[in-house]
């Protein structure tokens, strides 16, 4: 039996006991709507868990699809390749451009704080090439 079912048993129950217009008579009815409003208010709460559980549930599973997909990711103009930088320490996954790759010897992982090198040879293509070995 759920809360609903069981306020209303109650409410047939103080029914069957024909209680006066007295006052404990008026306060056990008013108590007895109180219960059943709040079964109400508390099954629908229940449903609204369940619903954001299932949604919730969904977007996990959609999440999941994603990162097993193989995606070659662009940066904003749509026309240049980033590379993936796997952290040896926790093997979080970083996305940098070449620049990004040109400009930093090294950088720390945003995941756990790890330094990580990086060894990209410059072709002498990036806007940074003033600051590398390249010339």
């Amino acid at each position: 039996m759920n809360l609903t079912e069981k306020a209303a048993y109650l409410q047939g129950l103080c029914e069957g006991m024909d209680l006066a217009d007295s006052k404990e008579g008026r306060l056990i009815r008013e108590l007895l709507s109180l219960v059943s409003e709040m079964a109400s208010a508390i099954n629908d709460v229940d449903e609204t868990v369940m619903e954001l559980g299932d949604e919730l549930d969904d977007l996990y599973d959609a999440i999941s699809e994603l990162e097993d997909e193989d995606v070659d990711f662009e940066d904003e103009d749509g026309d240049e390749d980033l590379y993936e930088i796997t952290c040896p320490e926790c093997d979080e996954k970083l996305f940098l451009d070449y620049e990004e790759l040109c400009e930093c010897p090294s950088l720390s992982c945003p995941a756990c704080g790890a330094d990580i090198a990086i060894d990209v040879p410059c072709t002498g293509d990036c806007e940074s090439c003033g600051d590398c070995d390249c010339e």
